[in-house]
C-alpha cells in the first residue's frame, strides 16, 4: 500500500475515533466478558553465580542474552466493582534466550535455551474513570508457568543447561482501555519477576562450578481483544 493510502487510512481512524458516540456506557457495564491476547516477550534470567573457585576462576563473566518471544492466551475478566477487575489469562509462552561465559581469553561459550511455557496469570486491575472511551489501569498479580520442552542434556550438548519445569513470578503493569462498538482494545505492558531458582538439577560438571541460581525476568507487551 502506497504511503499515502496509509496516511488516509490512519487519518480516518483518528477521525473516526475523535468523533464516535460514547460506547463505555455500554461495554464498560458487563461484569463477565472474555477475549483473546497477542503478545511479545522479552525473557532473562538474573544469575546467581557460584563463589569464585579455583575451579571456576577462569571463567570473568556471566551474562544472559535474549531473543524477541511471543505469547498467545486468553482471558476472562470479571468485573466485580466499577473500577476493580479480577483476571484470568491462560497462555502459550515461547522463548529463547543464551547464557554465555566468557573466559580468561576473551573466548566466549554459549548455551542455548529455548522455552515454551504453559502459563496462568491470575492478575487484579485497577482502572480510571473514563473519558469518553479512554480508560488507563494499573495491574498487578501472580502467574505460574510450567515447562512443557523436553529437559535432558543430549550426548552432542552435554554441557546444555536445564531448568525445572515450575516458576512463580510476581507480574504488575499498566495500559489502556479503549471502547469500540464492538470490542475493547486493551494495549498493555507487563513486567515480571520470578521467585524461585529454575535451575535444573541435573547440569554438567562445568555448570554446577559456575551456576547457582537461575531467576526469570522479563517483559509482556500484549495487544488484548475482548467484549
Amino acid at each position: 500500500m502506497k504511503k499515502t493510502n496509509w496516511l488516509s487510512l490512519l487519518f480516518i481512524l483518528f477521525l473516526n475515533v475523535g468523533t464516535a458516540q460514547v460506547n463505555f456506557y455500554e461495554k464498560g457495564s458487563k461484569a463477565f466478558y472474555w477475549g483473546i491476547s497477542l503478545s511479545a516477550n522479552g525473557t532473562n534470567f538474573s544469575v546467581d553465580r557460584q563463589p569464585v573457585l579455583p575451579s571456576n576462576d577462569s571463567i570473568r563473566s556471566v551474562f544472559v542474552s535474549n531473543q524477541p518471544g511471543f505469547n498467545l492466551g486468553l482471558i476472562g475478566n470479571w468485573q466485580f466493582n466499577r473500577y476493580f477487575d479480577l483476571r484470568f489469562l491462560p497462555n502459550m509462552m515461547f522463548g529463547e534466550k543464551q547464557i554465555i561465559y566468557e573466559t580468561e581469553n576473551n573466548n566466549v561459550i554459549k548455551n542455548r535455551i529455548q522455552t515454551t511455557y504453559i502459563s496462568f496469570p491470575v492478575i487484579i486491575r485497577y482502572k480510571s474513570e473514563p473519558i469518553k472511551d479512554w480508560r488507563i489501569f494499573v495491574l498487578g498479580g501472580f502467574r505460574y508457568d510450567y515447562l512443557i520442552n523436553p529437559q535432558f542434556r543430549p550426548r552432542d550438548e552435554p554441557d546444555r543447561i536445564t531448568l525445572k519445569k515450575d516458576n512463580f513470578s510476581l507480574e504488575y503493569g499498566i495500559g489502556l482501555q479503549y471502547f469500540f462498538p464492538y470490542f475493547i482494545f486493551s494495549p498493555e505492558i507487563k513486567f515480571s519477576h520470578g521467585l524461585n531458582n529454575v535451575l535444573g538439577t541435573d547440569q554438567s560438571i562445568r555448570n554446577q562450578s559456575i551456576l547457582q541460581g537461575l531467576y526469570p525476568r522479563g517483559f509482556i507487551l500484549s495487544l488484548n481483544f475482548e467484549g
